[in-house]
């Protein structure tokens, strides 16, 4: 699933911006 993966991004984003 999109939803989920790009989720998971913006979390880690906000931690790691990588």
């Amino acid at each position: 699933m999109f939803v989920i993966a790009i989720a998971e991004r913006d979390c880690r984003w906000e931690e790691s911006p990588d």
